[in-house]
């Protein structure tokens, strides 16, 4: 089975090889350390040099991944990303689509893995393999705080409350440390979400407090007078983003005189990384085009 692999795989490559130096496909991603059950976005970058428009996305399996593990194992798949739609790389131009493998691979075990993908580009009946594989690694965070709190239930309700569980961990990045909150069962097993929050820094000490509807306030430092303070729900997934600025106080997590838990102190500064947006989205340049597609 696995000579049948490489003897397809061979073929593919050596099919592809003409083509690639038309239409080049390079897999990205903007860190190469994750967190097992970290979103894993995979930009697929195509590059055309062939002089004419070239669509892709015809079909919906356009485009392919597979992931290798360690002793260039293959990982569980459990299926591939929705395609997307069609869309046009003009000759001499390149695009960028991204596709989050995490809900497709089981990549849970601590270790390298290597992706490729495989492009279908139907009017040439060709297909095109990713060249070099992307090469990630699946790291342990480091656990620096943990909070148990019960599901919000209707009033009333006799239905005995869900725990959860909600880890603070941080990750060293190459040029960052990050942190992350992981949402778990109260056994730990169960994941409901992995979530990086924003970088901190070294001698940050992150405060962290459970509201009254059971969302997770974080607090932590970020820069030399910055404060990065980020609301998180049961899944996991931020629903708030301030960043904060040291003043004649220091931004501390409290709770005011009606209950209601935030920041006190400091100055909130706005950021394009807040979350409702503060600020409107910079400006960018977007490039028409008038092909039309044959049908």
């Amino acid at each position: 089975m696995r000579r049948a692999l490489s003897i397809l795989l061979l073929w593919l490559l050596a099919a592809s090889t003409g083509l690639a130096q038309r239409v080049a496909i390079e897999l990205i991603t903007e860190q190469d350390t994750f967190l097992p059950n970290e979103p894993l976005h995979v930009g697929v970058r195509i590059t055309n040099r062939s002089g004419q428009p070239v669509i892709f996305g015809q079909d919906e399996d356009w485009i392919k991944f597979s992931v290798f593990g360690q002793k260039r194992m293959p990982v569980a798949k459990a299926g591939d990303p929705a395609g997307g739609g069609i869309f046009v790389v003009p000759s001499s131009s390149r695009s960028i689509k991204w596709f989050d493998l995490a809900p497709f691979f089981e990549m849970n075990q601590i270790g390298p893995y290597n992706i490729s993908a495989t492009v279908k580009i139907k009017q040439w009946n060709e297909v095109v393999i990713a060249n070099p594989p992307k090469v990630i690694n699946v790291v342990k965070g480091v656990t620096i705080a943990e909070q148990e709190f019960g599901m919000p239930t209707p009033l009333g309700s006799t239905k005995q409350p869900e725990l959860r569980k909600y880890v603070l961990q941080q990750v060293r990045h190459p040029n960052q440390l990050r942190l992350y909150v992981r949402v778990v069962d109260d056994t730990g097993f169960k994941i409901f979400g992995v979530t990086p929050i924003g970088g901190l820094v070294s001698f940050s000490k992150p405060e962290f407090q459970v509201d009254q509807a059971g969302q997770l306030h974080v607090l932590h430092q970020n820069g030399a007078k910055t404060f990065n303070y980020c609301i998180t729900d049961h899944s996991g997934t931020v629903v708030s983003r301030q960043t904060h600025e040291y003043t004649n106080k220091r931004p501390v997590l409290a709770v005011d005189d009606v209950g209601r838990l935030g920041v006190q102190g400091g100055r909130r500064k706005p950021a394009q990384s807040d979350i409702p947006a503060s600020l409107p989205p910079p400006e960018q340049s977007v490039p028409t085009n008038n092909l039309v597609l044959p049908r």
